[in-house]
């Protein structure tokens, strides 16, 4: 059974409500748009930061270095924390 969820602009959203009636497909889109914040969502709630921190040194260092984990202190967690809160999770999928 389809299901239906109806939205409402108000004036000050007007160039919202203009972008996505100039789709050809605006229920797709809706539901691109959608489908990719889900999985943006889940994988931030299903972080493996070893693998995160992996990732952000070999985006930053050009590198395939790894952490060991005997040597990660508080304020490297600390760095890694903002660097993980400014990055796209792309990579992770």
């Amino acid at each position: 059974m389809a299901k239906e969820i109806r939205v409402t602009f108000t004036d000050k959203e007007q160039d919202l409500y203009d972008f996505i009636n100039s789709k050809s497909s605006k229920a797709s889109f809706l539901k691109d748009l959608a489908r990719l914040e889900k999985n943006r969502q889940d994988s931030l709630t299903n972080i493996d930061y070893d693998k995160l921190a992996n990732i952000v040194i070999e985006k930053l260092n050009g590198s395939n270095a790894k952490i060991d984990k005997n040597e990660k202190s508080k304020e490297n967690k600390s760095d890694i924390d903002n660097i993980i809160n400014n990055m796209d999770f792309s990579d992770l999928e």
